[in-house]
């Protein structure tokens, strides 16, 4: 029981020692690590808008590695660019736009060994002096380029003559469509009789059907009715063949016609919408009654 005991605190003692010893040369490993870090900026002349490079180089030994951070500026006077990372080194590429003294802060940089930050170490605060590109009189005013001849590509040209030939076809059209309207204006000839005329002429020529169908009684309503309504649609200007019997009766209404005339329409009127519709068949005295009473409202309307 005894020797249980002495070989457990041996052991305990033997692991708490290899615990200090390598705390011990940790230390000593970081604290003995060679670490070089240098910076460099160039070009020398730096004037506004141009690239400005800015490079650190950090020398460590013992498999360490360096992790650079990003450069902030405290103003929107400088902008970076790019970081451009090597093995041992970074390169920041930034542009300025005032001019003036820029100083560049200070930069840590973590020294990492097996994954984990060991040490952190800064760079110098850099100032760089930024120029005018009007202080340079060694620069000259570049002379204008001289006026080049531009050549088409082929599948431009085509594009163009697709162009033309469309706006051709389209000319050629429209030209042609408005000698159509020209045409159809110079054949027009307004009519040498009067309405008057043309519609007691139409109706000379309505003759009482015989035999006295619903088919012939329609057919001789129709040509009526359509005399009468030409007429009214002649002097009142209206579309009257279009209308329907209510819209016929409800213009005629607001004319402030005779009030005689108008009972005598609107009974023309039925009578032509039952031969229509209602295959009504009148008697013959009353054919000659309705062909009568057009001709009397044509003179009186």
């Amino acid at each position: 029981m005894k020797t249980n005991i002495i070989i457990s605190t041996f052991q305990l003692y033997c692991f708490t020692t290899l615990k200090r010893i390598s705390i011990i040369v940790l230390f000593f490993s970081i604290s003995f690590a060679k670490i070089e870090i240098s910076t460099n900026i160039f070009p020398d002349n730096i004037k506004i808008g141009d690239s400005v490079f800015f490079q650190i180089d950090v020398k460590v030994s013992n498999n360490h590695g360096a992790n650079y951070p990003e450069i902030q500026f405290e103003n929107d006077n400088a902008i970076l660019l790019d970081k451009i990372l090597f093995n041992n080194s970074v390169k920041y590429v930034f542009s300025f736009w005032e001019v003036g003294e820029v100083v560049v802060p200070e930069i840590p940089v973590q020294i990492i060994k097996d994954g984990e930050i060991v040490k952190e170490v800064y760079t110098k605060p850099q100032k760089i002096v930024i120029s005018s590109v009007l202080s340079d009189t060694s620069s000259t005013i570049r002379t204008i380029k001289e006026m080049q001849n531009v050549k088409l590509g082929t599948d431009l040209i085509l594009v163009y003559i697709c162009i033309l030939i469309l706006s051709i076809v389209i000319i050629i059209y429209l030209w042609k469509r408005r000698q159509k309207t020209l045409e159809k204006i110079k054949k027009y000839q307004p009519p040498l009789e009067s309405a008057i005329t043309r519609c007691k002429r139409r109706l000379q020529n309505v003759t009482t059907p015989f035999p006295i169908t619903p088919e012939s009684t329609e057919a001789y309503f129709i040509e009526l009715s359509d005399i009468f309504r030409e007429y009214v649609g002649s002097i009142y200007f209206i579309k009257s063949l279009e209308m329907t019997t209510s819209e016929f009766k409800i213009f005629l209404k607001e004319c402030k016609i005779d009030e005689e005339c108008l009972i005598e329409t609107y009974r023309l009127l039925d009578r032509a919408d039952l031969c229509k519709y209602a295959k009504h068949l009148p008697t013959e005295e009353e054919f000659d009654s309705d062909k009568n009473t057009v001709e009397k409202l044509i003179e009186k309307f």
